[in-house]
């Protein structure tokens, strides 16, 4: 056996022995070959800063993940070249299947922050899905992306390849990309070009409205549990006034203070 195929420890999830080049170290220092790097479905930027118990927790959730990939009906389906954005609307979940994935992440709408969309290493447009920037490129006209955002221009008429990277607020991805390589360099007018930026530009509007419906939520939440601690509030504020700690007078002033009532 040479130097360099030595066996030098074993991997933390499924341990086998990991060799040169292929595995990657923990924040632990526990090692992880690349294989379940891959089926883990982890970035790999991320994998130095988990530790050998996340990533073991991560190998349980994902057997969970198949589970409800198999039972969940999506209620869309979006798809650009061979690959599928699936969105679970009553379960607030999305996933993108790309070819011969059979255990695809399902991440939650909150997941969701920004995006880039790139052209041969060029960035084209980028932002957050409440942006401003994503409202005017998505009204613009059916079409070349190019020029679709004001600064944001390139002057090259062809295109090899064309990605759209949403950025996650996951623990395991911080990032999917969807990329799509032309045969040959195509130009903005032809029909292949137009087909998938038009297809890149309506998955970026149901990222969009899921964006905006994880925001819903929240602003919802936010405002039950105002509502719940003020009701809380006055009650312990009403106990103060029967045990005569506090006026009738303070305690309406508090009351009309946290419903919101000016006399």
């Amino acid at each position: 056996m040479s130097l360099f195929s030595r066996p030098i420890g074993s991997c933390i999830n499924c341990r086998r022995e990991v060799k040169k080049n292929a595995f990657m170290v923990l924040k632990d220092g526990n090692y992880v070959c690349n294989s379940c790097v891959a089926a883990l479905d982890i970035d790999k930027e991320i994998i130095g800063f988990l530790t050998a118990s996340e990533l073991l927790a991560r190998s349980k959730t994902r057997e969970l993940n198949k589970r409800a990939f198999l039972k969940l009906c999506p209620t869309t389906t979006q798809t650009i070249d061979n690959a599928k954005l699936l969105v679970y609307d009553n379960e607030k979940a999305w996933a993108f299947v790309f070819p011969g994935d059979d255990n695809p992440t399902i991440f939650r709408y909150d997941d969701i922050q920004s995006f880039d969309i790139t052209e041969d290493g060029n960035s084209i447009t980028s932002g957050s899905f409440g942006s401003a920037a994503l409202g005017s490129f998505l009204a613009g006209n059916v079409g070349a992306i190019v020029g679709a955002v004001i600064g944001k221009k390139t002057t090259k008429n062809t295109v090899s390849w064309i990605r759209l990277t949403v950025n996650l607020n996951n623990k395991f991805r911080r990032q999917l990309k969807i990329r799509y390589d032309f045969n040959n360099e195509t130009t903005k007018d032809e029909a292949q070009y137009i087909k998938i930026s038009n297809s890149i530009r309506t998955i970026l509007n149901t990222f969009k409205i899921m964006y905006e419906k994880s925001n819903a939520n929240q602003k919802t939440y936010l405002q039950d549990n105002i509502e719940v601690n003020n009701a809380e509030a006055i009650r312990k504020y009403k106990q103060l006034l029967d045990d005569g700690i506090i006026s009738q007078i303070e305690f309406e002033e508090k009351k009309n203070a946290l419903l919101g009532i000016s006399l």
